[in-house]
Parts: C-alpha cells; structure tokens; sequence
C-alpha cells in the first residue's frame, strides 16, 4: 500500500514498520528460547535477511512503480471551461494568493481561480492591470507578500483565448519565490493560473512549468454542451438557437455565436432574444453598430418596458456618440418601470445626463 499509494501516511507507516524491524535485530528474545537448542547460523542470519529484502523492496520497487506510473494527472474544472495537468503526487491546498492550488512539501506549485461575469468581456489589459494593482498589491498590503517585482512579461499562445504571462518575484511565509502567472481572456471568462517555486529551485523547476504550461487549455463548458445537446435533440426550436448562441458569446466566439441567432430568427423571424443577441454580440466584440442600434431601436418599440432593451439601446446610441438620445431612452425606461432596477440609474448617472428628472 505505501509503495502504491502516493499519500505520504503510507509511506511513513511503512518507514515505521522497517524502523521497528531493524530495531529489533540487536534483541535477543531469550525466554522465547528456554530450554530449547540454540539456533543455527541460518536461523540467526534470517531476521537479517528478511529485513535486507525488505529494505530492497522499497528503494527498488518504489522507484520503478512510479516510473511506471502516471508522471502527470489531468485536473478538469466542467463549470469553467478549462483543464491543466500538475505532477502526480502533488496534493490539494492554497497558494499565496489564496488561489485553490496542487503542491508538492517543497513550495511548488499550480493555483488556479477561474472568473465569469454577464454584464460584458473581459479585458486582457484590465485583468493585467487588476492582477498587479489589485491581487498582487492588496496581498502586500496585507502582509501576506513582500517584495513583489515584475521581471518580465511575453504574450502567451493559447488557442481559444488571449493570455500574457507575467514572471513575478516576491517573498511569502515560505520564503522568496519566484512566479509565472498566466492571465487569459476568454469572453465573459477569465482564468488566472500561476506557478510557484522558491527562488532556490527556480531554476530546476522551468523545463516541469514548461511542460504545465503546454498542458494548459481551454475546454467547453458544461453550459455551452448542454445548449449544443438541447439544439441537436430540438433543431426547430428557436430558443435552443438563441441559448447557444449565448453560450457561444460568452466564450467569445463570435462567428458561431451570429449564426446561432440567425438560425433562430430563420426558426422565428420576430425573436426577440435573437435579435437582442445579435445586438449585444455587436456591442461586445466590434461589430456593425448602427445596424444593431436600428434593431434594438425596434425592439423597444415592441417591448418599452423591457429593462434589459433600454440599457442596450442605451449602450448602443452612446458608443455611437449619441448621449442625448441614450439618456432620453434612459429616462422613459425609468418613467414606464414601477420599480425600475438600479442598473437604469447607474448608467443615467454614468452618461452625466441632465433634464427634468434625469439628476433625481
């Protein structure tokens, strides 16, 4: 089981064992022998052979199962969309950040946090930013981190998203340390994954993070499969189109996201959803606004007291430069709602908006 197993307990209840044989072999159990015939040389040796076996055993067999044995294991978060590898033997716990991370009783490291959000994507400079103003230099603020430099950065290739690694110097409770974060974007996703390793072992540990590093990716999350599973049982359904074209979104994939929605306004021609998607989608990611602007500007006309249409139309008329004409959608959407949501207000107050009502 201690050979087997790569829990340290096992290891140590076997040590013990081995201890407590070799401790005994100086022992002369004497009243096991009164009155019997002094044991041979064979019987004497024996205890000694046994424990030699045993000894070879464990520095012999316990090298070969492990390299026999998986070097790396595959560690897969299904609610976040993504999957690394670490050394097996590494066991569960926390990094200095207070990330969840897989470490080994030398200080190194993988902590991984993934985010999500739905108001809009994620950006590559702002998570940066907010990595080393907010992360980094609240942990130092916090006495958890001292001396925290930035030592290089590079671009990062990942398919399916856009990352940066930074290499971070710093000192934690375990000493100084040396760090590669990888900050990746993905849409209404964010990932934050970084690698540690005392300063005194850096070097030792580069080719092992290089190869962590490659073992990184970006998966499917469980709610981007359950909508491809819903359009594959329903391919009528307009709603199914409009949910992975959602999902599609949220990952930042664009072009797959447009043709969700327009199979689902060919399946419905006046759905809503979809056209509200396709809007969105043009909001978030570049797109023709002016053409977006027109359908939301229709669709609020069908539905005025639907909250989440005046705030896009909103965002819309003022990425166009049109801040009168985002306030005044502002102002009915809150005029209509008998209790209108806060987010109205924010982006009244947001966009500086002045008339009758509009600073109350």
């Amino acid at each position: 089981m201690g050979l087997a197993s790569p829990d340290t307990d096992n290891w140590g209840h076997l040590g013990g064992m081995l201890g407590g044989l070799i401790a005994t072999l100086p022992l002369q159990p004497s009243l096991l022998y009164v009155g019997k015939p002094t044991g041979t040389w064979r019987t004497r040796a024996t205890p000694i052979l046994v424990i030699a076996a045993l000894v070879g055993v464990t520095l012999g067999v316990g090298p070969i199962i492990r390299a026999l044995g998986p070097r790396y294991v595959t560690v897969e978060d299904h609610t976040s969309g993504l999957a690394f590898i670490h050394p097996a033997g590494w066991h569960f716990g926390e990094n200095h950040l207070g990330y969840p991370a897989w470490g080994n009783s030398l200080g190194a490291s993988i902590g991984l946090r993934a985010e999500t959000r739905t108001s809009e994507p994620y950006s590559l400079p702002r998570l940066r930013q907010a990595f080393l103003q907010e992360e980094l230099a609240g942990r130092e603020e916090e006495g958890e981190i001292t001396a925290v430099r930035v030592l290089g950065e590079r671009p990062f290739l990942l398919p399916g998203g856009r990352a940066v690694e930074l290499t971070v110097a710093l000192e934690s409770r375990a000493g100084p340390q040396i760090t590669r974060n990888i900050l990746v974007e993905r849409g209404y996703y964010a990932y934050k994954v970084v690698l540690t390793a005392p300063a005194a072992w850096a070097a030792a540990y580069g080719p092992i993070f290089d190869t962590m590093a490659v073992g990184f990716r970006l998966t499917e999350p469980d709610q981007l499969e359950d909508a491809r599973r819903t359009v594959a049982t329903f391919p009528g359904m307009s709603s199914a189109h409009v949910e992975l074209g959602n999902q599609l979104a949220a990952i930042g994939d664009v072009t797959a996201a447009g043709q969700a929605f327009q199979r689902a306004l060919e399946a419905l021609p006046d759905q809503p959803d979809a056209t509200f998607g396709l809007a969105k989608l043009a909001l978030d990611y570049g797109g023709d606004l002016e053409t977006a602007e027109r359908r939301v500007t229709a669709l609020f006309e069908r539905r005025p007291d639907d909250a989440s249409v005046a705030a896009l139309l909103a965002d819309l008329r003022q990425r166009l430069g049109h801040t009168e004409e985002a306030c005044q959608v502002l102002q009915e959407a809150l005029d209509r709602a008998p209790d209108p949501p806060e987010d109205l207000r924010t982006r009244l107050t947001a966009l500086s908006c002045r008339g009758v009502g509009w600073a109350e």
